[in-house]
């Protein structure tokens, strides 16, 4: 077969092909996705090798090992924890196939160059946090539609230089989210 690799012509996930097929037809950032997720499904709290992708408490026992995040959870809470923790690899892949659109030739609008450019102010932590809001109207007219697509092109590589990082806020709030009974 003539494509990305032997067997499949784009990443089973996002589609692309601009990045190398890495192994079981994904490129290497959905391949670490899916690898947290086939590990996460494998968790056993009594196997403590198989809790790859836990994070470490930051304390560590007498002997020198370090305590896992997950080490005071009881059984249900564990669940909890593992079950968001997929979601938020799911949620990264999400975001990786939404973005491959900026390569295949689909519309691209000043509202997703705005989106980018404000994700992008997130993760340097400018002093305006909302330096980037309400410009989609100005970059429309001054990029036009191929403008904007050369634009979000580049953008998205500057994106890819940043380290994806999991949000381990979402995964604990998620972990630790009580359903409290409505109050009179």
């Amino acid at each position: 077969m003539d494509g990305w690799s032997r067997a499949y012509r784009a990443c089973q996930n996002c589609g692309t092909t601009r990045r190398s097929h890495v192994a079981k037809g994904y490129c290497g950032l959905c391949l670490r996705q899916m690898r947290a997720i086939w590990n996460a499904e494998q968790w056993n709290r009594r196997r403590r090798e198989t809790l790859k992708g836990v994070p470490t408490s930051g304390f560590s026992y007498k002997h020198g090992r370090h305590r896992l995040a997950t080490d005071s959870m009881d059984a249900e809470t564990f669940e909890r924890f593992r079950a968001a923790y997929i979601a938020e690899s799911k949620r990264i892949l999400s975001v990786l196939k939404s973005r491959e659109r900026y390569w295949l030739d689909e519309k691209i609008d000043g509202l997703d160059v705005e989106y980018q450019l404000r994700h992008i102010a997130r993760l340097i932590r400018p002093r305006n946090r909302r330096a980037f809001y309400g410009r989609a109207s100005s970059l429309r007219r001054r990029f036009g539609a191929q403008g904007l697509v050369a634009l979000a092109q580049l953008l998205d590589e500057l994106e890819t230089l940043f380290p994806w990082q999991r949000s381990w806020g979402n995964i604990y709030e998620q972990t630790y989210a009580t359903d409290a009974p409505d109050s009179p």
